[in-house]
Formats: structure tokens, C-alpha cells, sequence
């Protein structure tokens, strides 16, 4: 609007609409609307919009008003200007204080600081993800902006709940591979998470979930006959019960080995205070299991303790085993550790009781380099009694409790 005429000019001509020759203290008001390409301009607080007849031109009704398409897509903003030597001084509001005229229905009252953000963001993580069975699940969400996440949908979507920008199974617990419960039971888990930015535009996402089984041994391992002493052999040579009160006997895998990572449990029967489980190498003796050396791992019945490496006993026992007990074990033999604990409880190994997990791998117990291992159970110890027993259970049948997250589900034969 030119003060000097008052002539109202759009797309760089003049609109033939005034508002008269304007004078010092007038104040001018202005209604720009954008999505429909058009202004109007009026005294303050009540003249008529753009000079024109009253309800000729009127910016709440979309009637009337001087064309600005030539700057749609453009840049723009309140601003003022001269065209002489004469000092003026222009005052905009836009919207610092309150307005002298009345806003027109459907206008925001004021010009924002910046452009309104009306651009939705971009999802920049993965729609499909996979978790091995017993293990939590860790899905990173992110975005193009900072967003907030919110689940919206999806046949699984009970299944999980978010954690700031992660997406997790619900309460942070694992998944069964061989016990499903998605949908459609197929271990495929479907859910909608949707990101707000801070101006609220939304994106969503659907986001496929498999989970994996745990590596399963293709060929289990048993006792061994031929490497058994006064031990009696049956359920597939994965029972072995002591047949005689000798000293210092018992029976191993004939499978050895040297890396991998492998679970395995031993459930406890009769059992005298001299009875043990664990691993040995195969040129070692059931004496050597019973002293805990040449490398031996093995759990003492009567106190659950720990003894590795040839360097005795060991902290956090599991605790003193009795008829029926479940020993769990989780082997790396590459990275050379070792966790135990007793019917599923806490893990035990070396630090602080509690901290040790082999699902990331901290805080096992260390056991002998290099050596070959194989599972094994020992009678002695002077306490042993005829009937003494131990059953292995190696991968050939379902465990009695999880298997560790990147473990293999028993031992090779």
C-alpha cells in the first residue's frame, strides 16, 4: 500500500483500490492469506477493507482482495519503505501487542517469527527388524528432526512398548521361538509406530519384528561308554548313575571341544556329597574333575561352588544342589568364560553377585586357554553312594530353562 495515494498495488501493479491519501499516526492493517493467493488492506480499527464497499471486500469470506500470486513460494514478510529524503518512521506489529482492529475470523492473529512448519519428517530407520529368541529387543527409531514415538497400531502392537527411541518388547521381555504369540503365531511381529515433530506433523511406520531360534546342535552329544568307570548308562547314554562306591569315577562326552559357544544343563537325582558336574578334557582323570585341575570346570553338588582353572573355588556359588536341581551352564569356549547358575536363577560368575550375564558376555568365569572340554560327571570325593546319578541333557530334547541369547541350544557330538 502506497502512503502517497493510498493505492493499493499487487503483482507489481496498481489495484485500482485505495484508501485514500494517508496521513502521520494512521494506523494501516493487513490480512494476508496465502493458501488463496490474496490481501486486503483497511484503516484501523474499522475502515473498510481495501476502501472498497462495505461486503465487496472481505478477507473472512474469502471476498474480494488484491492478488499475490506472483510471490507464492517466495519469501516474505512485514516490511516498510520510502521514496524520499523525508525522515519517516513506519511501526509494524506484527502481533507483539494487542491489535487495534479486529482480527478476521480465520486468521492467526500476528506473523510468526518463522514459516510455519508444515513438512512431515522422514522415518530414517529400518521397517523390518529380526531378535533371537531369549534375547530383549533393541530396535532404534530414528528420524530426520527430533520427533517423539508413540505406537498407533498394528496386529501385535500389545506386543511392545517404546523407551524414548526404542522400540522393545513389552516390560523389556524376550520372545519364545517355539512358543509364539503374534498374531497369526508365525513369529513375525507387526506393529505402527508414528513420529511427531515439534510442530505435530506425523509419519507413520510399520515395523516387522522376526524372531530367530537360538542355533540348534544338528547332532547332540551323550556320555560316553567308553570313557565311563563304574557308571551305569541309560536314557540314550544321557543318564548316568553310579554302579559301584568307588572312588574318584564317572563319565564324559567323547566330543570335545576347543571354541563355540554352547548351553547345556545336568539335573541332579540321588546325589552324595562327592558328586559334580561340569567339563574336563580328555586326557584328564575323574580324580583331576574331583581336584579341579588340568583345566576341569565343575560344580560341587554339596555347595554349589564354582571351581575353574585350576584355581579352586570360585565366588558366588550357585548354591547346594538337591534331588531334581537343574545345573545350567553357558560356555564360550573362544572367548574362554564360563556361567552357572542353579533352576534359571541369577547367573553367577566373577565381580559384583548379579552382574554376570552371558547374554552380553560380562563377568563369566575364567577358564583354562587353549584346552578341549567335553561335559562330564564325577562320583568321589569319599562321600559317593551307590545310586548317585546325574542325566545331561545336551540338545537332543527341549531345556528345562532360556537359553542365553547367541548360544547354541547344546553340545556336538
Amino acid at each position: 500500500m502506497y502512503a502517497g495515494s493510498g493505492n493499493i498495488w499487487g503483482n507489481g501493479a496498481n489495484s485500482s483500490r485505495t484508501l485514500g491519501v494517508r496521513a502521520d499516526g494512521d494506523i494501516l492493517g493487513a490480512a494476508i492469506d496465502f493458501a488463496n493467493q490474496k490481501v486486503w488492506f483497511r484503516v484501523a480499527p474499522s475502515g473498510n477493507w481495501n476502501g472498497q464497499v462495505i461486503g465487496s471486500q472481505d478477507p473472512a469470506n474469502n471476498i474480494g482482495g488484491v492478488s499475490i500470486s506472483n510471490f507464492i513460494g517466495k519469501a516474505m514478510g512485514p516490511a516498510s519503505s520510502q521514496q524520499s529524503f523525508v525522515v519517516h518512521k513506519t511501526i509494524i506489529n506484527a502481533g507483539e501487542r494487542a491489535f487495534l482492529g479486529a482480527v478476521p475470523s480465520g486468521f492467526t492473529s500476528g506473523w510468526p517469527l518463522n514459516p510455519p512448519d508444515t513438512t512431515s519428517p522422514t522415518i530414517t530407520s529400518g521397517s523390518s527388524a529380526t531378535n533371537t529368541e531369549n534375547s530383549v529387543l533393541a530396535h532404534a527409531l530414528t528420524a530426520s528432526e527430533p520427533v517423539s514415538w508413540a505406537i498407533v497400531g498394528g496386529a501385535d502392537q500389545s506386543r511392545f512398548d517404546i523407551s524414548g527411541s526404542t522400540l522393545r518388547w513389552l516390560s523389556n521381555g524376550v520372545k519364545d521361538f517355539e512358543a509364539p504369540n503374534d498374531a497369526n503365531t508365525d513369529n513375525a511381529y507387526v506393529v505402527t509406530v508414528r513420529a511427531s515433530d515439534l510442530s505435530g506433523n506425523t509419519t507413520d511406520q510399520t515395523i516387522t519384528v522376526t524372531v530367530l531360534a537360538v542355533p540348534a546342535i544338528t547332532t547332540p552329544a551323550t556320555f560316553n561308554g567308553a570313557t565311563s568307570s563304574q557308571v551305569t548308562l541309560t536314557n540314550g547314554n544321557l543318564t548316568a548313575t553310579l554302579n559301584t562306591a568307588t572312588n574318584n569315577v564317572g563319565t564324559r562326552s567323547a566330543s570335545a571341544q576347543t571354541t563355540g559357544k554352547f548351553y547345556i544343563e545336568f539335573k541332579m537325582g540321588q546325589a552324595g556329597n562327592g558328586t559334580m558336574c561340569g567339563l574336563m578334557q580328555q586326557s584328564a582323570t575323574y580324580t583331576d574333575m574331583q581336584n579341579g585341575v588340568q583345566g576341569s570346570v565343575t560344580v560341587l553338588k554339596n555347595s554349589g561352588l564354582i571351581v575353574t582353572n585350576n584355581a579352586g573355588s570360585q565366588a558366588n556359588p550357585i548354591g547346594a544342589l538337591t534331588l531334581n536341581d537343574v545345573v545350567c551352564l553357558a560356555v564360550d569356549l573362544t572367548a574362554r568364560k564360563l556361567w552357572a547358575r542353579k533352576n534359571g536363577g541369577t547367573w553367577s560368575g566373577v565381580g559384583v553377585a548379579g552382574s554376570a550375564n552371558p547374554d552380553t558376555g560380562v563377568n563369566g568365569y575364567t577358564i583354562a586357554p587353549t584346552i578341549d572340554l567335553a561335559p562330564a560327571v564325577s562320583f568321589g570325593g569319599g562321600a559317593q553312594v551307590v545310586g548317585d546319578q546325574y542325566t545331561g541333557s545336551f540338545g537332543a530334547t527341549a531345556f528345562a530353562f532360556t537359553v542365553p541369547n547367541g548360544f547354541s541350544r547344546g553340545w556336538p557330538a
